[in-house]
Protein backbone atom coordinates (compact mmCIF):
# COMPACT_ATOMS: atom_id res chain seq x y z
CA UNK A 1 0.00 0.00 0.00
CA UNK A 2 1.35 3.22 -1.05
CA UNK A 3 2.04 5.57 1.55
CA UNK A 4 -0.02 8.77 1.79
CA UNK A 5 1.59 12.31 1.48
CA UNK A 6 -0.07 15.93 2.75
CA UNK A 7 -0.68 17.92 -0.64
CA UNK A 8 -2.12 20.63 -1.87
CA UNK A 9 -5.00 19.65 -4.32
CA UNK A 10 -2.54 21.62 -7.04
CA UNK A 11 0.38 20.17 -6.10
CA UNK A 12 -1.88 16.78 -6.18
CA UNK A 13 -2.91 17.02 -9.47
CA UNK A 14 0.33 18.28 -10.90
CA UNK A 15 1.82 14.97 -10.06
CA UNK A 16 -0.92 12.66 -11.08
CA UNK A 17 -0.60 14.32 -14.27
CA UNK A 18 3.26 13.37 -14.22
CA UNK A 19 2.42 9.93 -13.30
CA UNK A 20 -0.01 9.53 -15.98
CA UNK A 21 2.61 10.16 -18.84
CA UNK A 22 2.07 14.16 -19.48
CA UNK A 23 4.88 15.29 -20.87
CA UNK A 24 3.94 18.69 -22.78
CA UNK A 25 2.61 20.85 -20.08
CA UNK A 26 1.89 24.74 -20.92
CA UNK A 27 0.42 27.40 -18.60
CA UNK A 28 0.37 30.84 -18.02
CA UNK A 29 0.05 32.07 -14.15
CA UNK A 30 -2.84 32.82 -12.65
CA UNK A 31 -4.40 32.97 -9.30
CA UNK A 32 -5.66 30.16 -8.14
CA UNK A 33 -3.74 28.03 -10.14
CA UNK A 34 -0.53 29.21 -10.23
CA UNK A 35 0.78 26.89 -7.72
CA UNK A 36 0.25 24.20 -9.73
CA UNK A 37 2.25 25.96 -12.58
CA UNK A 38 5.07 26.39 -9.99
CA UNK A 39 5.50 22.45 -9.35
CA UNK A 40 5.13 21.83 -13.06
CA UNK A 41 7.90 24.17 -13.84
CA UNK A 42 10.45 21.94 -11.98
CA UNK A 43 9.01 18.64 -11.55
CA UNK A 44 8.54 18.66 -15.34
CA UNK A 45 12.61 19.08 -16.05
CA UNK A 46 12.99 16.21 -13.20
CA UNK A 47 11.28 14.06 -15.23
CA UNK A 48 12.66 15.19 -18.80
CA UNK A 49 9.31 16.34 -19.71
CA UNK A 50 8.28 19.82 -21.45
CA UNK A 51 7.34 22.50 -19.62
CA UNK A 52 7.05 25.73 -21.29
CA UNK A 53 5.55 29.00 -19.08
CA UNK A 54 3.94 30.73 -22.11
CA UNK A 55 3.56 34.56 -23.04
CA UNK A 56 -0.26 33.85 -22.43
CA UNK A 57 -3.14 31.76 -21.70
CA UNK A 58 -3.81 32.11 -26.07
CA UNK A 59 -0.39 30.93 -26.44
CA UNK A 60 -0.59 28.02 -23.98
CA UNK A 61 -3.86 26.39 -25.50
CA UNK A 62 -2.50 26.86 -28.88
CA UNK A 63 1.09 24.90 -27.88
CA UNK A 64 -1.16 22.31 -26.05
CA UNK A 65 -3.01 21.66 -29.27
CA UNK A 66 0.17 21.35 -31.33
CA UNK A 67 1.73 18.81 -28.80
CA UNK A 68 -1.46 17.14 -28.88
CA UNK A 69 -1.36 16.98 -32.96
CA UNK A 70 2.08 15.59 -32.46
CA UNK A 71 1.48 12.43 -30.41
CA UNK A 72 1.97 14.13 -26.83
CA UNK A 73 0.11 13.71 -23.99
CA UNK A 74 -0.38 17.16 -23.52
CA UNK A 75 -1.80 19.64 -20.60
CA UNK A 76 -2.34 23.06 -19.61
CA UNK A 77 -4.36 24.42 -16.32
CA UNK A 78 -6.17 27.84 -15.65
CA UNK A 79 -8.89 29.94 -14.35
CA UNK A 80 -11.12 32.71 -14.46
CA UNK A 81 -10.99 35.39 -17.56
CA UNK A 82 -7.88 33.20 -18.98
CA UNK A 83 -10.48 30.29 -20.01
CA UNK A 84 -12.18 33.02 -21.93
CA UNK A 85 -9.15 33.40 -23.98
CA UNK A 86 -8.15 29.96 -24.82
CA UNK A 87 -12.38 29.71 -26.23
CA UNK A 88 -11.61 30.03 -29.93
CA UNK A 89 -8.91 27.13 -29.65
CA UNK A 90 -10.99 25.02 -27.06
CA UNK A 91 -13.15 24.89 -29.96
CA UNK A 92 -10.73 23.75 -32.89
CA UNK A 93 -8.92 21.54 -30.34
CA UNK A 94 -12.62 19.44 -29.43
CA UNK A 95 -13.95 19.32 -33.05
CA UNK A 96 -10.60 18.23 -34.10
CA UNK A 97 -10.38 15.23 -31.71
CA UNK A 98 -7.32 16.27 -30.18
CA UNK A 99 -6.72 14.04 -27.08
CA UNK A 100 -6.05 16.76 -24.30
CA UNK A 101 -6.29 18.02 -20.56
CA UNK A 102 -7.46 21.08 -19.23
CA UNK A 103 -7.75 22.30 -15.53
CA UNK A 104 -10.02 25.21 -14.97
CA UNK A 105 -9.70 26.05 -11.19
CA UNK A 106 -13.11 28.47 -11.21
CA UNK A 107 -12.67 31.57 -9.40
CA UNK A 108 -14.92 34.14 -9.10
CA UNK A 109 -18.02 36.60 -11.29
CA UNK A 110 -17.93 37.71 -14.70
CA UNK A 111 -15.12 39.80 -16.17
CA UNK A 112 -12.40 40.20 -14.30
CA UNK A 113 -13.81 38.74 -11.15
CA UNK A 114 -12.23 38.37 -8.15
CA UNK A 115 -9.34 35.90 -6.91
CA UNK A 116 -12.00 33.95 -4.32
CA UNK A 117 -13.16 30.28 -4.56
CA UNK A 118 -16.84 30.20 -6.56
CA UNK A 119 -18.19 27.48 -8.82
CA UNK A 120 -19.23 29.97 -11.61
CA UNK A 121 -18.12 28.53 -14.69
CA UNK A 122 -20.74 25.16 -14.77
CA UNK A 123 -22.73 26.72 -17.79
CA UNK A 124 -19.05 27.36 -19.52
CA UNK A 125 -17.85 24.28 -19.43
CA UNK A 126 -20.63 22.18 -19.69
CA UNK A 127 -23.49 23.57 -22.56
CA UNK A 128 -20.97 24.04 -25.64
CA UNK A 129 -16.62 24.31 -25.56
CA UNK A 130 -16.17 26.74 -27.31
CA UNK A 131 -18.33 28.03 -30.47
CA UNK A 132 -20.14 25.39 -32.39
CA UNK A 133 -21.85 23.49 -29.70
CA UNK A 134 -19.37 20.22 -29.20
CA UNK A 135 -18.50 19.25 -25.96
CA UNK A 136 -15.52 17.89 -23.64
CA UNK A 137 -16.13 15.25 -20.66
CA UNK A 138 -16.33 17.56 -17.53
CA UNK A 139 -15.25 16.36 -14.16
CA UNK A 140 -16.04 17.89 -10.78
CA UNK A 141 -13.95 16.61 -8.25
CA UNK A 142 -14.72 16.35 -4.43
CA UNK A 143 -11.94 16.56 -2.56
CA UNK A 144 -7.67 15.90 -3.15
CA UNK A 145 -7.71 12.28 -3.22
CA UNK A 146 -10.05 12.42 -6.16
CA UNK A 147 -8.87 15.23 -7.74
CA UNK A 148 -5.65 13.76 -8.20
CA UNK A 149 -7.64 10.28 -9.59
CA UNK A 150 -9.45 12.11 -11.80
CA UNK A 151 -6.23 13.91 -13.40
CA UNK A 152 -4.74 10.66 -13.65
CA UNK A 153 -7.32 8.50 -15.64
CA UNK A 154 -7.76 11.62 -17.79
CA UNK A 155 -5.44 10.95 -19.93
CA UNK A 156 -6.08 7.90 -20.85
CA UNK A 157 -9.74 8.57 -21.48
CA UNK A 158 -8.61 11.67 -23.66
CA UNK A 159 -7.14 8.69 -25.72
CA UNK A 160 -9.74 6.38 -26.02
CA UNK A 161 -12.42 9.13 -27.33
CA UNK A 162 -9.89 11.08 -28.89
CA UNK A 163 -11.18 14.30 -26.89
CA UNK A 164 -10.90 16.89 -24.44
CA UNK A 165 -11.26 15.82 -20.82
CA UNK A 166 -12.27 19.30 -18.55
CA UNK A 167 -11.89 19.40 -14.93
CA UNK A 168 -13.59 21.76 -13.62
CA UNK A 169 -12.73 22.36 -9.71
CA UNK A 170 -12.49 25.51 -7.20
CA UNK A 171 -9.92 27.36 -5.21
CA UNK A 172 -11.19 25.67 -2.04
CA UNK A 173 -10.29 21.71 -3.67
CA UNK A 174 -7.17 23.54 -5.42
CA UNK A 175 -5.73 25.23 -2.04
CA UNK A 176 -6.82 22.79 0.55
CA UNK A 177 -4.03 20.17 2.21
CA UNK A 178 -5.39 16.70 2.29
CA UNK A 179 -3.79 13.18 2.57
CA UNK A 180 -2.90 12.04 -0.60
CA UNK A 181 -2.43 8.53 -1.67
CA UNK A 182 -0.52 8.97 -5.31
CA UNK A 183 -1.31 6.46 -8.31
CA UNK A 184 1.61 4.69 -9.85
CA UNK A 185 3.66 6.39 -12.29
CA UNK A 186 2.84 4.88 -15.58
CA UNK A 187 6.06 3.14 -17.25
CA UNK A 188 6.57 1.95 -20.86
CA UNK A 189 3.39 3.80 -22.76
CA UNK A 190 3.09 3.62 -25.74
CA UNK A 191 3.09 6.82 -28.25
CA UNK A 192 0.22 7.45 -29.65
CA UNK A 193 0.32 8.25 -33.66
CA UNK A 194 0.02 12.06 -34.02
CA UNK A 195 -3.27 13.80 -35.99
CA UNK A 196 -0.39 15.04 -38.19
CA UNK A 197 3.10 14.06 -38.50
CA UNK A 198 5.63 14.85 -41.31
CA UNK A 199 7.18 12.98 -43.66
CA UNK A 200 10.28 11.93 -41.30
CA UNK A 201 8.06 9.44 -39.59
CA UNK A 202 7.06 7.25 -42.84
CA UNK A 203 3.51 8.38 -42.10
CA UNK A 204 1.99 10.13 -44.99
CA UNK A 205 1.12 13.60 -43.94
CA UNK A 206 -2.63 14.07 -43.00
CA UNK A 207 -4.60 17.26 -42.05
CA UNK A 208 -7.82 17.37 -40.26
CA UNK A 209 -10.45 18.74 -41.90
CA UNK A 210 -13.23 18.35 -39.37
CA UNK A 211 -13.43 22.47 -38.91
CA UNK A 212 -14.41 23.26 -42.33
CA UNK A 213 -18.22 23.91 -42.01
CA UNK A 214 -19.61 22.07 -44.88
CA UNK A 215 -21.91 19.32 -45.57
CA UNK A 216 -19.10 16.99 -46.50
CA UNK A 217 -18.01 16.96 -42.38
CA UNK A 218 -22.01 15.71 -41.80
CA UNK A 219 -21.02 12.39 -40.88
CA UNK A 220 -18.46 13.88 -38.72
CA UNK A 221 -20.56 15.66 -36.76
CA UNK A 222 -22.82 12.49 -36.19
CA UNK A 223 -19.88 10.45 -34.92
CA UNK A 224 -19.77 13.64 -32.07
CA UNK A 225 -23.13 12.93 -31.20
CA UNK A 226 -22.86 9.41 -31.06
CA UNK A 227 -20.43 9.95 -29.16
CA UNK A 228 -21.54 12.01 -26.40
CA UNK A 229 -24.68 9.44 -26.21
CA UNK A 230 -21.80 6.39 -25.85
CA UNK A 231 -20.57 9.02 -22.64
CA UNK A 232 -24.37 9.15 -21.26
CA UNK A 233 -24.51 5.32 -21.46
CA UNK A 234 -21.51 4.40 -20.02
CA UNK A 235 -19.39 7.23 -18.65
CA UNK A 236 -21.24 9.05 -15.94
CA UNK A 237 -20.24 8.82 -12.54
CA UNK A 238 -21.77 10.31 -9.35
CA UNK A 239 -21.40 9.58 -5.53
CA UNK A 240 -24.34 9.01 -3.57
CA UNK A 241 -24.16 9.66 0.47
CA UNK A 242 -26.94 7.95 2.71
CA UNK A 243 -29.49 7.57 -0.27
CA UNK A 244 -30.78 4.20 0.78
CA UNK A 245 -34.18 5.95 2.61
CA UNK A 246 -33.34 9.65 1.87
CA UNK A 247 -36.68 11.57 1.26
CA UNK A 248 -35.33 15.11 1.11
CA UNK A 249 -32.13 14.76 -1.42
CA UNK A 250 -29.76 17.39 -1.56
CA UNK A 251 -27.79 17.79 -5.31
CA UNK A 252 -24.00 19.89 -4.82
CA UNK A 253 -20.83 19.16 -6.23
CA UNK A 254 -17.01 20.25 -5.77
CA UNK A 255 -17.14 22.62 -2.75
CA UNK A 256 -20.77 22.79 -2.07
CA UNK A 257 -20.58 19.11 -1.18
CA UNK A 258 -17.65 19.11 0.55
CA UNK A 259 -19.80 22.19 2.93
CA UNK A 260 -22.64 19.93 2.88
CA UNK A 261 -21.88 16.44 4.13
CA UNK A 262 -21.70 17.75 7.89
CA UNK A 263 -25.54 19.03 6.89
CA UNK A 264 -26.52 15.52 5.93
CA UNK A 265 -24.30 13.30 8.99
CA UNK A 266 -25.77 16.09 11.42
CA UNK A 267 -29.60 15.37 10.43
CA UNK A 268 -29.24 12.17 9.93
CA UNK A 269 -28.17 11.88 13.87
CA UNK A 270 -31.69 13.03 14.42
CA UNK A 271 -33.32 10.61 12.61
CA UNK A 272 -33.98 13.22 9.48
CA UNK A 273 -33.96 11.28 6.38
CA UNK A 274 -31.84 13.44 4.25
CA UNK A 275 -29.22 12.31 1.48
CA UNK A 276 -26.24 14.14 -1.29
CA UNK A 277 -25.93 12.91 -4.81
CA UNK A 278 -22.98 14.45 -6.03
CA UNK A 279 -22.33 14.53 -9.91
CA UNK A 280 -19.16 13.62 -10.71
CA UNK A 281 -19.58 13.76 -14.57
CA UNK A 282 -21.09 17.33 -15.49
CA UNK A 283 -21.05 16.43 -18.92
CA UNK A 284 -22.57 14.26 -19.29
CA UNK A 285 -24.75 15.41 -16.23
CA UNK A 286 -26.36 12.48 -14.35
CA UNK A 287 -29.80 13.12 -16.03
CA UNK A 288 -31.15 9.93 -15.69
CA UNK A 289 -30.25 9.36 -11.47
CA UNK A 290 -32.27 12.25 -10.55
CA UNK A 291 -34.76 11.53 -12.66
CA UNK A 292 -35.76 8.74 -10.65
CA UNK A 293 -35.36 10.09 -7.35
CA UNK A 294 -39.39 10.15 -7.34
CA UNK A 295 -39.99 6.39 -7.88
CA UNK A 296 -36.80 5.61 -5.03
CA UNK A 297 -39.12 7.66 -2.29
CA UNK A 298 -37.78 11.34 -2.66
CA UNK A 299 -40.02 13.71 -2.01
CA UNK A 300 -38.08 17.13 -2.29
CA UNK A 301 -34.91 18.60 -3.68
CA UNK A 302 -32.41 21.22 -2.54
CA UNK A 303 -29.88 22.11 -4.81
CA UNK A 304 -26.93 24.07 -3.57
CA UNK A 305 -23.87 26.18 -5.52
CA UNK A 306 -21.80 28.80 -4.76
CA UNK A 307 -22.53 31.12 -7.80
CA UNK A 308 -25.49 33.62 -8.30
CA UNK A 309 -27.14 33.11 -10.28
CA UNK A 310 -27.29 29.64 -9.93
CA UNK A 311 -26.51 27.32 -12.92
CA UNK A 312 -26.24 23.67 -12.09
CA UNK A 313 -29.75 23.96 -11.14
CA UNK A 314 -30.65 24.30 -14.57
CA UNK A 315 -29.66 20.72 -15.17
CA UNK A 316 -31.38 19.14 -11.82
CA UNK A 317 -34.62 20.79 -13.04
CA UNK A 318 -34.29 19.88 -16.63
CA UNK A 319 -33.89 16.34 -14.76
CA UNK A 320 -36.45 16.32 -12.64
CA UNK A 321 -39.17 17.31 -15.08
CA UNK A 322 -41.52 18.78 -12.48
CA UNK A 323 -41.64 15.69 -10.50
CA UNK A 324 -40.40 17.03 -7.61
CA UNK A 325 -40.48 19.97 -5.23
CA UNK A 326 -36.81 22.03 -6.66
CA UNK A 327 -35.59 24.28 -3.95
CA UNK A 328 -32.24 26.42 -4.34
CA UNK A 329 -29.74 27.20 -2.03
CA UNK A 330 -27.10 30.21 -2.95
CA UNK A 331 -24.49 32.30 -1.75
CA UNK A 332 -21.90 34.51 -2.52
CA UNK A 333 -18.08 34.00 -3.26
CA UNK A 334 -17.33 36.83 -0.20
CA UNK A 335 -19.96 35.05 1.89
CA UNK A 336 -20.04 30.66 1.06
CA UNK A 337 -22.70 29.02 3.12
CA UNK A 338 -21.69 26.80 6.14
CA UNK A 339 -22.57 23.44 7.10
CA UNK A 340 -24.79 25.22 9.49
CA UNK A 341 -26.54 27.46 6.71
CA UNK A 342 -27.33 24.02 4.34
CA UNK A 343 -28.95 21.93 7.67
CA UNK A 344 -31.06 25.18 8.06
CA UNK A 345 -32.40 24.61 4.58
CA UNK A 346 -32.71 21.18 4.38
CA UNK A 347 -34.61 20.69 8.11
CA UNK A 348 -37.08 23.97 6.93
CA UNK A 349 -37.95 21.82 3.35
CA UNK A 350 -37.96 18.55 5.62
CA UNK A 351 -40.24 19.66 7.84
CA UNK A 352 -42.49 20.61 4.78
CA UNK A 353 -42.68 17.04 3.25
Amino acid sequence: MAKKELLSGNVAMAEAAIRAGCNFFASYPITPQTTLLEYMSTRMYEVDREFIQAESEIGAINMVMGASAAGGRAMTATAGMAVSLMMETLSNLVAGKFPSVVINIQRTGAGAGGIKSSQTDYHYATKSMGHGGLHAYVLSPGDVQEAADLVYDAFAFAEKYSCLVYILTDAMVAQVMEPVELPPMLEGLQVREGAAQGNTTGVAKRINTINRMDLRNLQGYREFEAMYETWKEKEVRYEEYCMEDAEVVLVACGMSARIARGAIDNLRSEGIKVGLFRPITLYPFPTAQIRNFAERGVKAVLTAEVAIPMQMVDDVDAALMGKLPSHRLDCCWTNVFTTEDIEAKLREIAKEV
